[in-house]
């Protein structure tokens, strides 16, 4: 039994390193964790931690994902609006904004009155395939966005229905006019 054991000790002791890695750094920390995301200094923008493709041995950093649109601040990683600009209707904006869809937590999506993301965009309501084309800055079901509570608020042509997007990587069903399935 002892010539067993004896033979184990000696056997575990001789498993280590045989060369010193002098690239080895026990203490280490990478600088964020990738895919996670913060705001930067100025609270204009969401931050995304990110690997280099062209250099994976590269550490990992945070890289601009997103400038967030005029009227809105990043918060916790995502551009919201304050809450006082809550709408549920184009009608409850002031003229030359817009009620679009935005981030109300990191759980949940809700619609607010800001600055049009795209003022060259086209209107509410209006066939589009990209969401850059819409002044609410989204385009949802090749519909460009505009919330409503009832088919009566949407454009000839839409429906007033339950639309799941996705929104600075927030998921969420918000009230939206949109081309019939």
């Amino acid at each position: 039994m002892k010539t067993l054991l004896l033979l184990l000790l000696v056997s575990l002791g001789s498993t280590g390193c045989t060369e010193p890695n002098p690239d080895y750094d026990p203490d280490f920390v990478p600088p964020c964790s990738v895919g996670s995301v913060r705001c930067n200094v100025a609270g204009d923008a969401i931050l995304v931690c990110r690997k280099d493709p062209a250099n994976p041995d590269r550490e990992s950093a945070f890289e601009l994902d997103k400038t967030c649109w005029a009227g809105t601040q990043c918060t916790e990683g995502y551009c919201g609006a304050p809450a006082e600009r809550i709408c549920a209707v184009q009608t409850e904006c002031a003229e030359g904004e817009v009620c679009t869809a935005l981030p109300n937590s990191r759980h949940g999506l809700a619609t607010y009155c800001i600055a049009p993301p795209y003022p060259e965009g086209r209107e509410a309501g209006q066939i589009c395939s990209r969401s850059e084309q819409c002044r609410s800055g989204y385009c949802f079901r090749q519909t460009c966005f505009t919330p409503c509570r009832s088919v009566d608020e949407c454009p000839d042509g839409t429906e007033c229905v339950d639309l799941a997007v996705t929104v600075d990587a927030i998921k969420g069903t918000i009230k939206g006019c949109a081309l019939p399935n």
